[in-house]
């Protein structure tokens, strides 16, 4: 809704987890008067698939996230122990999630893009990275919270892999990979002067 509410175009909001999707559709749906609203039930994944599990982090299935198999191995043990429950979903790419739910026309808007995927954010983002490339959002992302230093590593490269600047999105100053912070604002280094 606060994206709608800047952009006045089309938001395509995703959501895989089938306990929340209700939630947020029926939110979109009483905001509708603001503007498009479309929503997708799969989960954005690095490649296609049929089903993908997103464990729960002890909330109610109200938040979780996947394993990602590029996390150092500790992190995913820690991960796989906190999730009780789970939910098998299919998964999309990006570029075919988008593909699927909005027109030609509205791909090429795409001008932000938010990724809160509790730690797979980096696979998404460098999976995507020609996607990516081709529209050059600014990206706001989410610095996941059990990240250590190589996944915080990992992070930080595939950003400048992708041409992309980390900014504190409260103080937009570059962000600094000592101090992590919950979320990060990614502006693409030909754009930098539009926005700072």
């Amino acid at each position: 809704v606060p994206m709608q509410l800047l952009a006045r175009g089309t938001v395509l909001a995703v959501e895989p987890n089938p306990t929340i999707k209700p939630y947020m559709d029926m939110t979109c749906i009483a905001n509708g008067h603001l503007g498009k609203f479309v929503t997708a039930g799969e989960a954005v994944t690095t490649e296609d698939t049929d089903s993908v599990t997103i464990l729960d982090h002890c909330n109610a299935l109200c938040n979780g996230g996947m394993i990602d198999p590029s996390w150092t191995p500790e992190l995913q043990k820690r991960m796989t122990e906190i999730g009780r429950d789970s939910v098998t979903v299919p998964g999309l790419t990006l570029e075919h999630l988008c593909e699927k739910y909005l027109t030609a026309e509205e791909i090429s808007k795409i001008s932000f893009i938010k990724t809160d995927t509790e730690g797979h954010d980096v696979s998404i983002l460098e999976s995507s990275r020609e996607f990516i490339d081709s529209l050059r959002p600014v990206i706001f992302t989410e610095w996941f919270f059990a990240y250590g230093p190589a996944e915080n590593k990992k992070l930080f490269d595939v950003i400048a892999s992708m041409n992309y600047q980390a900014f504190n999105p409260k103080t937009l100053e570059p962000a600094d990979i000592n101090q992590p912070i919950p979320d990060l604002l990614l502006i693409h280094e030909t754009k930098i002067n539009d926005y700072i």
